[in-house]
């Protein structure tokens, strides 16, 4: 009787919440291994140990929506500085990871010529793994991948720093991608409660919003909705397997009566959670390269 109102319960749920239904899947790796992982390889500069601590949770709830996922996926990571999620991604899930880097700088002319082996090997010894990563502008130049070589694409944390051009992420995803294979998203929630928060509190509700003299990427330049992701999908020529948003960073609205009150506010709260986590499947070609649905383009 139980397992039966727990199907009823999950049923209804998906007609529900519909793609914004959590995907089901075993938890790979806790936040704690992920991180002691990361710690045991040796890191060039501080801030990405800083930047490695402050990600372990998000890491490991990734791993937990890929692992449903067989080993022998070929997957891309694109824009996966400072690749602490693809050695991850290598050591507990996929045989075969690849990874891009680009910074606004670069001149896309050279990019066959950027691709290199990067060897990352653990501080005893035990564990080493060649990473083959381009370097090139995910949202300007072409990717320098065959048609149809990948059967996953991963935009972790990605798209909210593109300034011109996300459908060029999505176009080129498509284009490398074999069909049925997969591009997972996830990015910051621009409708998440704590933001709303942040707004009754007179600040700046974007992530990461300060101007940077080093680089225009290096910031959150636009952040998105579920539907924008939904949007960007569709025109992509992906079927939406499931967007949701789930509390990643742990934060807190302290006061309850301005809890309440946004809460009232907001409506559902499916969607109204920190990250937005997402999954496409590819069925066709571009069906819109420039679209103006959520005033994406215009």
């Amino acid at each position: 009787m139980i397992n039966y109102l727990k199907f009823q319960a999950n049923t209804m749920r998906e007609l529900l919440l519909g793609p914004y239904a959590k995907i089901e899947s075993a938890r790979t790796f806790s936040e704690k291994e992920a991180l002691d992982f990361l710690l045991g390889f040796k890191w060039d500069r501080p801030w990405k140990i800083n930047y490695l601590t402050m990600q372990a949770h998000r890491y490991a709830i990734t791993l937990e929506h890929l692992s449903c996922l067989p080993k022998e996926t070929r997957t891309l990571e694109i824009g996966a500085m400072p690749f602490g999620f693809t050695l991850l991604l290598r050591h507990v899930l996929f045989n075969d990871v690849q990874a891009s880097d680009f910074d606004d700088k670069f001149q896309p002319v050279h990019a066959e010529k950027q691709a290199r082996k990067e060897i990352f090997i653990s501080k005893d010894g035990a564990i080493s793994y060649g990473i083959d990563i381009s370097r090139f502008n995910i949202e300007k130049d072409p990717w320098p991948y065959e048609d149809d070589s990948f059967d996953l694409v991963i935009a972790a944390e990605v798209l909210e720093h593109m300034i011109q051009d996300p459908m060029h992420v999505v176009s080129e995803a498509n284009r490398v991608l074999r069909k049925g294979g997969n591009l997972f998203i996830s990015t910051p929630n621009l409708l998440s409660l704590w933001k709303l928060n942040r707004l009754f509190d007179g600040l700046q509700p974007i992530g990461d919003p300060f101007y940077r003299l080093d680089s225009v990427y290096n910031r959150h330049n636009r952040e998105l909705t579920p539907e924008e992701v939904g949007v960007l999908y569709n025109s992509g020529g992906f079927d939406v397997a499931y967007i949701h948003t789930l509390n990643v960073k742990r934060k807190k609205i302290n006061n309850p009566l301005r809890f309440f009150f946004i809460r009232m506010l907001a409506g559902s709260i499916h969607k109204r959670k920190d990250i937005i986590f997402a999954m496409g499947t590819k069925r066709d070609s571009v069906r819109e390269r420039y679209p103006t649905a959520c005033q994406l383009y215009k």
